[in-house]
């Protein structure tokens, strides 16, 4: 919505990132909703590497986003799994604490908050429009 030419590409990067990040916050509103208790993210994987997208995600879903040290959470699994299996580690969590690392905590800025406030009403409104836009395409 709104895209025009003057857009760059970093713009269409933010705009996916921020449109996943909107997708996270309605699910987990849906989950609070129904009593489930969340009271911060983890991020892992590449999006966990990125300098901007952990923190559109703590200023969309307003809840604080903890970054571990180490981000590839399968790579990290797997070799907690081998030393396992080699007796490097007598248990998983042995593993685990011995490759914790410092995590990243970022809290959501209040600014941000507040501006992404107003657009999630406006993403969840388009959304309503389209589903029910392409409902009637396919009946």
């Amino acid at each position: 919505m709104g895209l025009s030419l003057s857009h760059s590409r970093d713009d269409m990067a933010r705009a996916v990132m921020e449109g996943t990040a909107f997708e996270l916050r309605w699910s987990v509103e849906e989950m609070r909703h129904v009593g489930v208790e969340v009271t911060g993210l983890k991020m892992v994987g590449g999006a966990a590497r990125s300098s901007v997208w952990p923190q559109i995600v703590a200023d969309i879903t307003g809840f604080p986003v903890t970054l571990p040290a180490i981000k590839q959470a399968a790579s990290r699994g797997a070799a907690i799994l081998a030393g396992v299996g080699v007796g490097l580690f007598p248990d998983p969590e042995a593993g685990f604490v011995a490759f914790r690392g410092e995590e990243t905590h970022l809290e959501p800025a209040c600014a941000n908050r507040v501006q992404y406030d107003g657009v999630f009403v406006t993403y969840q409104e388009v959304f309503g429009l389209l589903t029910d836009r392409l409902s009637t395409w396919s009946a």
